[in-house]
């Protein structure tokens, strides 16, 4: 009798060792993490970071990419209008890859079907991965034998180049998922323990056409008031590469303490107050001028057609001008009260548009607009000048 009880307990505890050991997996995933945006016709990289969410440990780690080189137009393998893979790499080293394009249907619609390089199922076939034609996948086989649970995620880069014909504003989306070869152990036994595959995560990116960045070109953001103390401001636009804006006007809307003196350009810049700064593109236009007796109110240039070269760093146009802080805003009133002398706030706003042909024949002519500092933030102020009665600036310098 007794030996049954211990028979029965000992079964009991094995059943529960067995269904534990049996719960227990690696979990690969793999999430794209991408930037909001990027210039049409511009190369990017982001980072796919890879991570063991699981516990247990997982061999031969991989990642899926699914990348979307169709564009948003799509169906023709001449006129690609996506992004296409160029390089993966971990800390440096570069990562074996496999990349594969996943074909047409026979009927010409629906999805194409991949056989997996790596990953196997309980028969050991190849696990099918399926996509849209002319899409791409791209297999990276990790630099690791086995990935831990408390490994820390490791991060890979991975660069694309995007077409110029991409579809303004139109999300592209962006697919990565991980997986074990091996699965839960280091041998090459499908049967009993077949490849492990993660579930597939989107990001998205926005292509771009038109961006701005206004610089104050003083000292701290603040300035003292008052005609001696001329200031200048910098608004800079970059254009996606090799891309034309017709009639490009920049503008900026002077705060009601800002008091416009003059566009500063090639002619004028020595002895301004922007001596040393890049001067305002020509031939331009002032089409609203503002007034150089009473603050605020509308700037705005006309600088012609603009072509972007080849770099999406460097700006494609600019309007540089001079202003001070006058005692009086346009309300009116004084911009600083005499009797406390605090100090004020003015907001700048600055403005860039456009007409836009679309290199790609598909798509119809656009106004390009720009309201933003830095590619991928949203619009608002794009400077913020403290308005001082006195201005104190601190600096530090190396002596003998």
């Amino acid at each position: 009798m007794m030996s049954q009880r211990i028979l029965f307990i000992l079964s009991v505890v094995f059943f529960y060792l067995f269904s534990a050991a049996s719960l227990a997996a690696p979990v690969p995933t793999a999430t794209p993490t991408l930037p909001e945006s990027a210039f049409i016709g511009e190369d990017f990289s982001f980072t796919v970071p890879f991570d063991n969410t699981g516990d247990q440990v997982g061999y031969g780690p991989f990642i899926d990419l699914i990348l979307p080189a169709n564009g948003a137009d799509g169906g023709d393998p001449d006129d690609l209008d996506g992004c296409t893979f160029t390089d993966a790499s971990y800390i440096g080293i570069p990562i074996t890859r496999e990349e594969f394009t996943f074909p047409a249907t026979d009927e010409g619609v629906g999805i194409g079907n991949i056989a997996h390089p790596y990953a196997v199922d309980s028969s050991g076939d190849p696990v099918i991965v399926s996509g849209t034609p002319g899409d791409q996948l791209v297999v990276l086989l990790l630099p690791f034998g086995s990935f831990t649970v408390d490994q820390p995620p490791a991060p890979v880069d991975i660069s694309v180049s995007c077409s110029n014909l991409a579809n303004l504003n139109e999300p592209l989306p962006f697919q990565a998922r991980g997986g074990f070869r091996f699965g839960a152990d280091p041998l090459d036994n499908p049967a009993v323990d077949p490849s492990i595959v993660g579930a597939f995560a989107t990001d998205t990116i926005n292509p771009t056409l038109i961006a701005l960045e206004k610089t104050y070109l003083g000292p701290e953001d603040e300035t003292a008031t008052g005609p001696s103390y001329p200031r200048c401001y910098q608004i800079d636009v970059f254009i996606a590469p090799d891309q034309t804006i017709d009639d490009l006007i920049i503008s900026d809307e002077l705060a009601n303490e800002i008091q416009f003196l003059r566009v500063i350009d090639s002619g004028n810049l020595a002895g301004s107050a922007c001596a040393g700064a890049t001067p305002t593109t020509e031939p331009y236009t002032a089409t609203i001028p503002p007034s150089t007796i009473t603050p605020g109110g509308l700037l705005e240039i006309d600088v012609g057609d603009i072509t972007a070269d080849a770099d999406p760093d460097s700006a494609d146009a600019t309007l540089l001008f001079e202003f001070f802080v006058p005692k009086q805003d346009n309300i009116p009133g004084e911009v600083l009260p005499t009797d406390s002398g605090d100090d004020k706030i003015s907001p700048n706003q600055a403005y860039a548009e456009g007409s836009w042909d679309p290199i790609d024949a598909d798509d119809s002519e656009e106004i390009a607009r720009a309201e933003i500092t830095d590619l991928g933030d949203a619009g608002g102020p794009e400077h913020e000048l403290e308005d001082q009665a006195i201005a104190i600036q601190k600096s530090v310098g190396v002596v003998g």
